[in-house]
């Protein structure tokens, strides 16, 4: 009788023994939010590849930042420039930015990685003349 009551025991120890579900749903890192800028470098460089101006900026109004939306959509404010974009996330690193076609500013090739509370971006301005630009931005919630 003792050791049916030990291996009864046992069992239901055993089967309240659960494994360790502890999701990283609550450490997941996620672009959603507003994201104020900290600092932006704007390179621009003449058709030879020579920088013709180089400039970093860390004071911003509140009217510029970035809002990501679940829904994979996202508006950049600027103080009246504003735009609409779309994008996609893989792991931590956006994979797809797409904006409305302008002529002057055509392609836009992003590089954008983000954790918790820093989202940098690394854009490309190739408008087709032989010159481009370059963004290093440092955004944070």
């Amino acid at each position: 009788m003792k050791k049916l009551l030990i291996i009864a025991i046992l069992i239901s120890g055993l089967a309240s023994c659960k494994k360790d579900n502890n999701s990283t749903q609550n450490d997941k890192v996620s672009i959603v939010g507003k994201w104020r800028y900290k600092s932006q470098r704007v390179v621009v460089y003449n058709v030879d590849g020579s920088v013709h101006s180089d400039e970093t900026l860390t004071q911003f109004g509140d009217d510029k930042y970035l809002q990501y939306n679940e829904d994979g959509t996202g508006k950049a404010y600027d103080g009246g420039s504003d735009f609409e974009f779309t994008y996609s996330i893989k792991g931590n690193t956006e994979t797809e930015y797409k904006t409305p076609t302008l002529p002057y500013y055509t392609p836009y090739i992003y590089t954008v990685s983000f954790t918790k509370t820093t989202l940098t971006r690394h854009i490309e301005v190739l408008p087709g003349n032989g010159t481009r630009s370059t963004y290093d931005e440092v955004l944070y919630r």
